[in-house]
């Protein structure tokens, strides 16, 4: 929407140093409403027409006398950066080659779990009303969603990964074996109850070895060297001429008996396995190094208590390094929580006349040794001391074991944070629902559907990311935790279109910070210009 510049006094139009566009400013004075400096931006000058494309401010203060209404107001600025993002790495014309006009529906599913942080579609529908996409009239449901992701078949699926390999792959992969992220055991009860059966899902995914992209997955029952799991991988990588691969598998889950590092070297050449804390190997290495670990010389970043200490082992007949990480900072503030916390509930456990009950007890046993008295009601405790020491000892403990000798400790760790914490995180609540009317399923088909659509969430995440300047956030938010992907989506969804009955505009002038951030994905000049109709040739 352009409306003309107002003919009265106070009006001045005004080069912006910084970014080079021309704004329209109002000078005021100290009787006005919420004036806090002597002039405010009414609009956005436009070269060509000789117009502005209105703020808030026109319509709050010039235009009131005329009665004209903001009617709605909806966010824009992550569905445009997003956009633009997919089409730049070549990721929209790959959508649109093979699922042709849902190419559209198929990213704003992944923008309503970036912005409603959860993979249930059951608001879809009102998430999309408070969205703006222009030239589009597009509507869905929760079942719409569900009936879209439902009909996605395989062949499509392969499909995509052929054109999205052929963009992206170079000759190096890793590959992330996502051991049991659907977890439900909290949710088993219930599901017993329902009688219903939840398969588990577990994927390996490739990415790129330097930009960490994902690729392709593929998916397997259970751990990826299990029963014909690395056979199925074989035919997998075949297919997509998948050859130079280090696979990053999580041990973690891994039962101590079972450790058998000698069967994964025989199915993986180059691999990199995050070992429990648990481990006899574990054990041993941080009783050996903890008393030293945290010297100058093992410090990773200047302005990080992160430590890192490597040796080359050899573990059960296989030639590698253990990496053995300390921070420092983590297990100081989980050990000075410790204490206190295990007083709290020494004093619970004293107001106890007898062992609490079978669904209560489970808290304190982790930490406390029970006896019970010769009545067989009273009962005395003591905290299990070792096991306590050993809980300080390890916490900030990462153990990690390579059998690539050249791979630098931060690139090692870097696997092990993608790993552990982004996808697996991603991927944990695939299986099933919780919704207002309680936890539900759906058919295979959904689940394959809804893995793909987390996938293509995935990829967009990691090119924004790619985009930004992380220390943006960290300086901005220095007293914070952040999480700087939560931070990005919160600040696009303050860009903002408010309508009104003459049309469409910004909703606010864009802040100085708020520009900074779009300069990032050079979208400032872009996202303006395209709330602007193109004026008609005379």
């Amino acid at each position: 929407m352009l409306v003309a510049i107002p003919k009265i006094d106070g009006i001045e139009i005004i080069n912006d140093k910084i970014d080079g566009c021309r704004y329209v400013y109002k000078h005021i004075d100290s009787s006005e409403a919420n004036a806090y400096e002597d002039k405010m931006i009414i609009g956005i000058y436009d070269e060509e027409t000789e117009r502005m494309m209105p703020t808030s401010n026109y319509f709050k203060s010039i235009y009131k006398l005329k009665e004209v209404e903001i009617v709605d107001i909806k966010n824009y600025g992550l569905f445009y950066v997003a956009r633009k993002c997919c089409s730049e790495m070549g990721l929209t014309q790959c959508l649109k080659d093979v699922f042709g006009s849902k190419e559209l529906d198929l990213i704003l599913l992944c923008l309503y779990i970036f912005d409603e942080g959860e993979s249930s579609f059951q608001y879809i529908k009102g998430w999309l009303e408070s969205l703006y996409v222009p030239n589009s009239n597009i509507k869905m449901t929760k079942e719409t969603a569900i009936d879209l992701l439902s009909n996605l078949s395989f062949a499509s699926i392969y499909n995509f990964f052929a054109k999205w390999g052929a963009i992206n792959k170079t000759s190096k992969l890793l590959c992330y074996d996502v051991k049991s992220f659907s977890s439900y055991d909290k949710w088993e009860y219930m599901f017993a109850q329902k009688q219903e059966v939840v398969s588990a899902c577990n994927l390996s995914i490739f990415c790129d070895e330097e930009t960490k992209m994902p690729i392709y997955y593929h998916e397997h029952d259970g751990f990826i060297i299990e029963n014909d799991n690395f056979s199925d991988l074989e035919i997998f990588m075949k297919r997509y001429d998948i050859n130079d691969v280090k696979f990053i598998l999580d041990g973690e889950s891994l039962d101590p008996e079972d450790f058998d590092v000698s069967k994964i070297k025989s199915n993986f050449n180059n691999f990199t396995l995050i070992l429990p804390t648990q481990f006899d190997v574990s054990k041993k290495m941080i009783s050996k190094h903890i008393s030293n670990i945290c010297q100058d010389k093992y410090k990773l970043n200047k302005n990080e208590a992160l430590y890192c200490i490597q040796e080359k082992m050899n573990i059960q007949g296989v030639v590698g390094k253990l990496l053995i990480y300390f921070d420092q900072e983590v297990n100081a503030n989980y050990c000075a929580k410790m204490d206190p916390y295990l007083n709290y509930l020494s004093s619970e456990l004293s107001d106890f006349d007898s062992l609490p009950d079978y669904d209560e007890i489970d808290r304190y046993s982790k930490y406390f040794e029970f006896n019970k008295h010769d009545d067989d009601i009273g009962f005395d405790f003591q905290i299990k001391e070792e096991f306590v020491k050993e809980m300080k000892l390890y916490q900030g403990s990462y153990f990690i074991f390579t059998t690539d000798l050249g791979d630098k400790p931060k690139d090692v760790l870097s696997h092990y944070d993608i790993a552990r914490e982004d996808l697996k995180i991603q991927y944990k609540q695939i299986a099933f629902e919780t919704t207002d009317e309680g936890v539900i399923t759906h058919s295979e088909e959904f689940l394959n559907g809804k893995k793909f659509i987390i996938f293509i969430k995935q990829i967009i995440k990691k090119y924004m990311l790619s985009k930004i300047n992380l220390k943006f956030f960290a300086d901005l938010f220095s007293f914070e935790i952040v999480d700087e992907f939560k931070s990005l989506i919160k600040e696009l969804n303050e860009i903002q279109v408010s309508f009104s009955r003459s049309g469409k505009g910004l909703d606010r002038t864009l802040t100085d910070y708020t520009k900074k951030l779009l300069a990032f994905f050079d979208a400032e000049e872009g996202l303006l210009k395209s709330l602007i109709p193109k004026s008609k040739k005379k």
